[in-house]
């Protein structure tokens, strides 16, 4: 997985299409918020690989209780 922040870098999107094709990829816009780009092929391996991720499911399950909170 890899991160391009646009705040530092000037990768259009053909690029980052490119790239999305051998990893996934993250980009971070100069406010801050976060995209992910992946090859469709590879996202259903992704969510299950996310899926096995303990620490991941266990921040999705804290953040869902917050969100019921609110």
């Amino acid at each position: 997985m890899r991160t391009i922040d646009l705040s530092t870098t000037n990768t259009n999107l053909t690029e980052i299409l490119s790239l999305a094709g051998d990893e996934t990829i993250i980009i971070r816009t100069p406010l801050g918020r976060e995209f992910v780009i992946s090859e469709v092929d590879d996202f259903a391996h992704e969510v299950a690989y996310s899926a096995q991720n303990q620490e991941l499911m266990a921040f999705l399950a804290e953040r869902s209780c917050i969100d019921k909170a609110v």
